[in-house]
Protein backbone atom coordinates (compact mmCIF):
# COMPACT_ATOMS: atom_id res chain seq x y z
CA UNK A 1 0.00 0.00 0.00
CA UNK A 2 1.52 3.21 -0.95
CA UNK A 3 0.46 7.02 0.88
CA UNK A 4 1.81 10.02 -0.98
CA UNK A 5 1.25 13.45 0.97
CA UNK A 6 -0.06 15.81 -0.89
CA UNK A 7 1.88 19.04 -1.86
CA UNK A 8 2.14 22.20 0.67
CA UNK A 9 -0.66 24.88 0.30
CA UNK A 10 2.40 27.20 1.50
CA UNK A 11 6.57 27.54 0.99
CA UNK A 12 8.49 25.77 2.44
CA UNK A 13 10.22 28.82 4.23
CA UNK A 14 6.81 30.71 4.88
CA UNK A 15 7.23 29.30 8.94
CA UNK A 16 10.55 30.73 9.12
CA UNK A 17 9.08 33.81 10.95
CA UNK A 18 7.54 31.23 13.05
CA UNK A 19 11.23 29.36 14.22
CA UNK A 20 10.74 26.36 11.56
CA UNK A 21 13.33 26.61 9.03
CA UNK A 22 12.79 25.66 5.34
CA UNK A 23 15.46 22.32 6.50
CA UNK A 24 13.21 21.43 9.16
CA UNK A 25 10.26 21.94 7.04
CA UNK A 26 11.33 19.80 3.89
CA UNK A 27 12.60 17.24 6.45
CA UNK A 28 9.65 16.42 8.30
CA UNK A 29 7.09 17.05 5.21
CA UNK A 30 9.06 15.54 2.54
CA UNK A 31 11.13 13.12 4.39
CA UNK A 32 9.88 12.05 7.55
CA UNK A 33 6.12 11.52 6.05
Amino acid sequence: MSFTLPDLPYAHDALADLGMSKETLEYHHDLHH
